[in-house]
């Protein structure tokens, strides 16, 4: 199980064009990819950033630190597992929404699939979290995501390539505000 996981977040990270071609005709449903996938990867780093801050803190530039509770951590983790889900469904059906207004194919599944595996290095980037000071290094892993799901688009949804980068565009801001939200809404558990 866990050597066809880091198979696939190998290859999608090392040879993405190929991968995508595969992923596109794959069979799985949107449960089975959340329960094969998505869970373990998010899980892992979710995890990654409990250890990170609850237990090491992050401390900041003239001496302030940062630490949260053991508590607000095990329910910010559950909150943002599923708040992280949620966002990826929601950011799928609208990114499937506006495919029409680009040229492209508008199908759930696939674009369910792009936004998904387009998250890959995020949530590798995300196991960086077990060391605070390092997490930068994450949002620039979670930029390759862009590219990723730059490269998914014309394969998954069909769309034009003259098309692509405007929609790509686009889609970035809807989902960009969409985990914003999910991120905001979690951290509520942290009183922040």
């Amino acid at each position: 199980m866990f050597d066809k996981l880091f198979e696939r977040v190998k290859n999608i990270i090392i040879s993405p064009h190929k991968t995508w071609e595969e992923i596109r005709d794959e069979n799985f449903t949107q449960m089975e990819i959340v329960k094969n996938y998505l869970a373990y990867l998010l899980g892992a780093a979710v995890i990654a950033f409990f250890i990170g801050h609850a237990i090491f803190g992050r401390f900041y530039p003239r001496g302030a630190g940062l630490r949260i509770s053991f508590f607000g951590g095990i329910v910010w983790m559950f909150l943002f597992f599923v708040c992280a889900v949620a966002a990826v469904y929601v950011s799928s059906i609208v990114i499937s929404s506006l495919a029409v207004n680009f040229e492209a194919t508008k199908n759930d599944l696939a674009a369910f699939k792009l936004v998904t595996y387009s998250f890959t290095p995020a949530l590798v980037g995300g196991l960086l979290n077990i060391i605070p000071s390092l997490s930068f290094l994450g949002v620039l892993f979670g930029a390759y995501g862009f590219y990723l799901f730059y490269l998914g688009t014309p394969i998954l949804l069909k769309c034009p390539k003259d098309k692509v980068l405007s929609f790509v565009f686009v889609a970035g801001i809807v989902t960009l505000l969409i985990v914003s939200i999910a991120w905001g809404v979690a951290g509520l558990a942290l009183g922040r």
